[in-house]
């Protein structure tokens, strides 16, 4: 991280009559800004180039949106490049920020599929409510 830092200053990584960067430097500037992140939850939107999420427990739901245009994506046996994908997939996708979007790199699933996360905890506060009165 320090080299990539150094790089950027003018004068360091070059000698006098090297003005141009090392492979090793251009090849970092390639890589994400900051490491994948993998989290899990149900699909509940998707298109051509990105899919949204739902995901969280115990009341704290997250709906975020991953651009998918990109990345690797294996439903069960099937690899696909791109979406659609089907609704309430169970999904697990590695990704990070760049520019304040979220790019997915990878997109798991089994196939198998949920309810989101947010409709099963309020259909279990319902039955306990539902147990409490009784």
């Amino acid at each position: 991280m320090l080299g990539i830092l150094l790089a950027g200053l003018p004068g360091c990584g070059q000698s006098p009559n090297n003005k141009e960067t090392s492979s090793s430097e251009s090849s970092a500037a390639d890589e994400p800004e900051s490491e994948i992140i993998y989290i899990n939850g149900v699909l509940t939107e998707s298109d051509e180039d990105s899919v949204t999420m739902e995901y969280g427990s115990e009341g704290n739901f997250t709906q975020t949106t991953f651009d998918i245009s990109n990345a690797d994506i294996q439903i069960g046996e099937s690899r696909k490049q791109g979406g659609p994908l089907a609704a309430n997939l169970k999904l697990e996708i590695g990704y990070y920020v760049k520019d304040g979007k979220y790019i997915a790199v990878s997109v798991y699933g089994d196939g198998s599929e949920s309810m989101t996360p947010s409709w099963i905890y309020n259909h279990e506060q319902q039955t306990m409510e539902g147990k409490t009165k009784e």
